[in-house]
């Protein structure tokens, strides 16, 4: 999935009433926290995204579910929606404890080794 692909389904779905810079914050936060909770990399090797292009984003078909729902957390906490927050918080948990034991029992990442 490419970045423009994501922020136009955000758009199309949720019709947020935020900037593209929001939304480009909440995907760096969630790729960083891919990249530091599950592939075990440094915050050296943490992703600033500042511009929509076309570039694909760090997660393969099908974990590239778990943007939506973290993006859609995100914009419902801030909100003020709690409700609606922890249920795309669980699903976000869900699809990224998935890449979690794929990873684990395919690649077995450690200090990095999993970004090889």
């Amino acid at each position: 999935m490419t970045i423009r692909k994501l922020i136009s389904m955000v758009r199309d779905l949720q019709n947020p009433a935020v900037s593209d810079d929001v939304l480009l914050q909440f995907l760096s936060d969630c790729e960083n926290t891919i990249l530091t909770d599950v592939y075990l990399t440094s915050a050296e090797d943490c992703i600033v995204y500042t511009e929509i292009t076309d570039a694909e984003l760090l997660l393969p078909h099908p974990f590239d579910k778990l943007y939506l729902p973290y993006i859609t957390a995100q914009l419902f906490f801030h909100a003020g929606e709690f409700k609606m927050y922890e249920y795309y918080w669980a699903q976000y948990r869900n699809f990224r404890d998935e890449l979690a034991v794929y990873l684990e029992s395919e690649v077995h990442p450690g200090n990095g080794r999993a970004m090889d």
